[in-house]
């Protein structure tokens, strides 16, 4: 909400992304420490984002705020990229791996049977992680202990509205702990310098995840401008890690 008073406008962006994904990962015959995978998504998505005046809302004229209304929409193919290699060589912890991922590699732009202006562009981006495994106590199973530079934008879509990781270094800058306790995980760390709190279920066919975190809204870096998200995952499937 911009403004003050008569001059009061609200910016609205919608976003509505629905489709089929695919992901395939294995590991490498010639070093079973390295293992890769590809994520396959065709996706069709519809969104925008316009501004609506104090006098548009006062008279209800043209307050379309449905995703198919605001820009576009279209259909498009991407891929995800990620590798993880295990590093048998440090002494410390049960295992150490570092990871790779590259999301969105051809950052598309929805041109298949596109309606309107068109929706907004995925952004391609990279991310990099560590994870050290220590050995459990008692009731424990073990200590997992991560650190994450996340998302830095590789082109694509630019508006950090629509998607995009602009601004400081520190808000691509995660750190993490996980506690596996049977089948229940416990997790807490820091996300954009915002405290992080999460619950795992791991059951037979299915697998819960509630987790709570804050997005820095604000270019300049952490501290500003947080928003408090709250997020519940339901995944159905059987298989083994």
């Amino acid at each position: 909400i911009l403004g003050k008073e008569l001059d009061t406008s609200v910016d609205l962006t919608a976003i509505s992304d629905s489709g089929l994904l695919i992901g395939y990962s294995r590991s490498l015959p010639f070093d079973e420490n390295l293992h890769v995978g590809v994520n396959t998504k065709l996706l069709f998505r519809a969104g925008g984002k316009k501004s609506f005046s104090i006098l548009d809302i006062a008279q209800n004229d043209n307050l379309k705020i449905d995703a198919n209304e605001l820009g576009g929409a279209g259909a498009g193919l991407d891929f995800d990229l990620g590798a993880i290699y295990e590093l048998p060589q440090i002494p410390w912890g049960l295992a150490n791996r570092v990871g790779l991922t590259l999301n969105n590699l051809l950052a598309n732009r929805f041109t298949i049977s596109r309606v309107g202006g068109g929706p907004p562009a995925l952004t391609r981006m990279l991310s990099l992680s560590y994870c050290t495994i220590f050995e459990g106590w008692q009731f424990i199973d073990n200590f997992r202990l991560l650190v994450d530079l996340a998302e830095f934008n590789l082109g694509g879509e630019s508006d950090a509205d629509y998607g995009a990781r602009t601004g400081s270094m520190w808000k691509h800058v995660n750190f993490g702990a996980e506690v596996p306790i049977g089948r229940l995980a416990v997790r807490a760390g820091f996300h954009q310098g915002y405290l992080t709190a999460g619950l795992g279920l791991n059951l037979f066919i299915m697998k819960l995840d509630f987790a709570t975190y804050a997005e820095e809204l604000s270019a300049s870096g952490p501290g500003r401008l947080p928003s408090r998200r709250y997020a519940l995952s339901l995944a159905l499937g059987i298989g083994s890690a």
